[in-house]
């Protein structure tokens, strides 16, 4: 099977072939991500991180333009091998990651297209010059866990529980649907985030952890979804749970 790299970041043109999550995801999601013909990079916890998120894609990896991307100079060696051996370029940034807020979202941008979201102050350094040498423009918020906050759907469409983000995105002519926060399991907390636990994984295919029909905004995420051309497909019909996004790494060729 030909498989290519995406030309977007966190957007795919076509079914995505190769998806990064979080190793310690429940079984049934992982299976029902292989069964839909995904090959998977399960990501394995980096001990310096906090348990419930050490092992999430957001926060250890961050895809760049073409084979491109940057991983924390501590995540596990395993993860580098992995995307090394599917020819990815593996670039280290500068900030390792630590324990306690904010020393472990250097890496959680939210790239939506050309624009990307985060608290600047904490970004990486060596990501932020990738971003800033591809022509990307960087806006600041207050949410530092940029990317788990925002449920990307193109690149002029999200969701998001954040309202700073939300504020941000409408400025920057980015459609975004404001939700209330919670419903979304996060093993440690109170709750997780809608980005945390979606991901696309084709062209205009949302896919969700589980169900979102708890949602107290459920009916208005499906009108927002349908107003994108947006299916949603649910890998569960449990509540879903935050695993650090589901991120698209590979498509068809």
């Amino acid at each position: 099977m030909n498989i290519a790299f995406l030309k977007t970041p966190f957007i795919p043109e076509k079914q995505v072939r190769l998806i990064a999550v979080d190793a310690r995801a429940p079984e049934y999601i992982l299976n029902k991500l292989a069964s839909m013909g995904m090959n998977l990079i399960p990501v394995k916890p980096c001990e310096n991180i906090h348990s419930p998120v050490s092992g999430h894609p957001d926060i250890l990896l961050h895809p760049l333009k073409s084979r491109n991307i940057l991983v924390a100079p501590n995540a596990p060696y395993e993860l580098v091998s992995k995307l090394d051996n599917y020819g990815f370029t593996v670039i280290h940034g500068h900030s390792f990651l630590k324990s306690n807020y904010p020393e472990d979202i250097a890496y959680n941008v939210a790239r939506i297209g050309e624009v990307c979201f985060h608290k600047l102050e904490h970004t990486d350094p060596v990501l932020k010059k990738y971003l800033l040498e591809d022509g990307l423009t960087l806006i600041n918020v207050n949410q530092g866990y940029s990317k788990c906050s925002v449920a990307i759907l193109s690149s002029r469409a999200i969701i998001t529980s954040d309202s700073g983000i939300h504020a941000a995105a409408l400025e920057n002519r980015i459609e975004s649907l404001l939700i209330s926060p919670g419903y979304i399991e996060l093993k440690g907390h109170d709750y997780g985030f809608i980005g945390g636990c979606t991901g696309l994984i084709g062209p205009e295919v949302l896919a969700v952890t589980g169900s979102l029909s708890s949602h107290p905004d459920y009916d208005r995420i499906k009108t927002f979804l349908r107003k994108h051309r947006i299916d949603m497909v649910c890998l569960s019909e449990k509540r879903p749970v935050d695993l650090g996004s589901l991120i698209p790494l590979m498509e068809d060729g």
